[in-house]
């Protein structure tokens, strides 16, 4: 029976594809003025901006470096996180909120898992909680609380054996 089969043989090579959930936009970047142009205008060329309101947002430009063109948040356990605009964090959180490997997390997980995958910018908290309390599905699909609205009084009984 093992003499029958004949030997077969491929001449395409077997390629690796690896499934890794990336949730990278594409490579389209606009230069914006968001809260990253001091920041990023600071540790360039030193300048420091004439509104007051952005010179103290340099209080935390050491804790920043940039790689390439991209500026970059560093801490002191963690690796380094890409920091955001307003267009991209807000397709970040959709993507790990409502994405295709998501489970529709609470506000303070999301934010932490979107921290984990090397994201960040300064309204994350709040922007997350904001997110799931009007995500739809969220609020038809959540756990039914079945606490009662007032607070429960024991009612006492004078004679509870008496007849």
């Amino acid at each position: 029976m093992a003499s029958s089969v004949t030997e077969w043989a491929d001449e395409e090579p077997i390629t690796q594809v690896a499934l890794a959930a990336q949730i990278d936009q594409p490579s389209s970047f606009t230069e914006s003025d968001d809260w990253r142009t001091p920041i990023l205008a600071f540790l360039r060329t030193g300048e420091t901006p004439s509104n007051p309101d952005q010179v103290r947002l340099l209080k935390r430009a050491p804790r920043f470096t940039i790689i390439g063109d991209q500026l970059y948040r560093r801490a002191f356990s963690w690796p380094l996180l890409k920091c955001l605009g307003p267009e991209d964090a807000d397709y970040v959180m959709r993507e790990a909120h409502q994405g295709c490997c998501s489970n529709h997390p609470g506000g303070r997980s999301l934010a932490r898992k979107i921290l984990l995958a090397g994201y960040f910018w300064p309204t994350l908290q709040a922007d997350s909680a904001k997110l799931v309390s009007t995500c739809i599905h969220c609020q038809k699909y959540q756990p039914f609380s079945k606490h009662p609205t007032k607070q429960l009084r024991a009612a006492t009984i004078s004679c509870p054996f008496d007849q």
